[in-house]
């Protein structure tokens, strides 16, 4: 079996900087990725010829990450 993920990948990043007084900075980044490569995408079975892809991420800062999957499987 081998399982490909393609998946959307919505990044919101907020932080307050304090320039001259309170200063607040949104930062929002949307892309579309296409999982190819091990490190970063890891197909799991979930049952019967149903595959889920599983994104692994680690992250140092406050972020907010929101992922909307999709996922297909190939025989």
């Amino acid at each position: 079996y081998m399982c490909m993920c393609i998946y959307i990948y919505i990044y919101i990043h907020t932080h307050i900087e304090w320039i001259l007084g309170k200063c607040v900075y949104t930062h929002l980044y949307t892309s579309i990725y296409t999982c190819t490569h091990i490190h970063t995408c890891i197909c799991v079975r979930v049952y019967k010829h149903v595959y889920r892809c599983v994104y692994v991420y680690l992250h140092i800062y406050p972020h907010i990450h929101m992922y909307i999957y999709i996922y297909t499987h190939t025989h």
